[in-house]
């Protein structure tokens, strides 16, 4: 399940070899991971529908593709808890003042790069400044990946 991964180069596909044939003369035994012992039932539930949605119907070797295999929350459920996602679209907004918008046609156009990155932070920020006045207790990490836009945002309100 660690595919998550194949960004760092990792190979799939060896993990099932090995399981699958062995190393060497050593046949191994596989064991199959399904306690989630990090997040809360909804989050768990969330990723087991979503993953399963994403991921190959099954395990191959040469594709490097491995099936989704659900887990089980075992933290106890809170009251305030789950998954919330925010989309930032590709494209300027029509009739916005913002982006100096003096194209009057139909077709929208996609932001760059730079844009994007900045509609990012400034939700992020304020997705911060909206937990902390909420909770002030509340412990927030914000995960990037090197070399992308992609950023995830994680909340843990106790």
């Amino acid at each position: 399940m660690q595919s998550i991964y194949r960004f760092r180069k990792a190979n799939v596909g060896l993990f099932l070899r090995v399981a699958q044939q062995g190393i060497g003369n050593i046949k191994l035994k596989s064991l199959k991971l399904w306690r989630n012992n990090r997040s809360t039932p909804p989050v768990v539930e969330w990723v087991n529908h979503a993953f399963n949605l994403i991921f190959p119907s099954q395990d191959s070797i040469s594709r490097g593709a491995i099936q989704y295999r659900p887990f089980v929350a075992t933290k106890a459920s809170e009251t305030v808890a789950g998954v919330s996602m925010h989309a930032i679209l590709d494209e300027k907004p029509k009739n916005s003042n913002d982006y100096n918008n003096s194209d009057d046609s139909d077709e929208e156009e996609a932001l760059l790069p730079t844009d994007i990155r900045q509609l990012e932070a400034d939700r992020i920020i304020e997705i911060i400044q909206q937990t902390r006045a909420y909770k002030p207790d509340a412990k927030i990490a914000v995960l990037v990946r090197a070399r992308s836009h992609l950023t995830a945002l994680v909340t843990e309100i106790r």
